[in-house]
């Protein structure tokens, strides 16, 4: 086989990878953004107060759903690029009689 199938199978494997660093980074960062305002510091029987907390709450709630939806697709990514890679290949392998002319 030619060094491009080479090259080629080293561009799939950093898609893999970058996919699944940015998976962890994903849902590193939905616990963190979960850790924001944890406690109303804005005055507890204070409506103002509890009124702001809610919508806040609701707000890191809505981020942190966001970003755990992102981390599982990019893995579902990084699972889909993994198996792209494994079928290009096999079928690259497959086909090299037919493609080089070799018997």
């Amino acid at each position: 086989m030619s060094n491009d199938v080479v090259s080629e199978t080293a561009a799939w494997y950093s898609r893999i990878a970058a996919a699944r660093v940015a998976g962890i980074e994903l849902e590193e960062l939905s616990v963190a953004l979960g850790n924001v305002v944890s406690s109303n510091y804005f005055g507890v029987g204070c409506e103002e107060g509890d009124v702001l907390f809610a919508r806040l709450r609701h707000l890191v709630k809505s981020g942190t759903s966001t970003l755990t939806t992102c981390s599982r697709q990019a893995d579902s990514l990084a699972d889909a690029a993994l198996t792209s890679e494994r079928e290009l290949r096999e079928s690259d392998t497959a086909n090299v009689p037919r493609i080089t002319g070799e018997r």
